[in-house]
């Protein structure tokens, strides 16, 4: 990844104080940002990111505890 974007992506994630986490379309990590952030290039076994990839579109999870 593009290191512009990470930086973008770093500064974007603490200014809105959210966490932001890149798959590719075979699932694997490729930025992340919190608590995924050491497990870049692992497949991530999200049934979501299935979903994302399938349907073409981005779904932004406000409470990710309750949902």
């Amino acid at each position: 990844m593009n290191s512009n974007l990470q930086e973008f992506l770093v500064a974007l994630s603490e200014i809105n104080a959210i966490e932001i986490e890149v798959v590719n379309t075979d699932k694997v990590r490729v930025f992340s940002t919190g608590v995924y952030k050491e497990r870049i290039g692992e497949i991530s076994d999200e049934c979501l990111y299935e979903k994302v990839i399938s349907e073409k579109r981005t779904i932004l999870i406000e409470s990710p505890k309750n949902n």
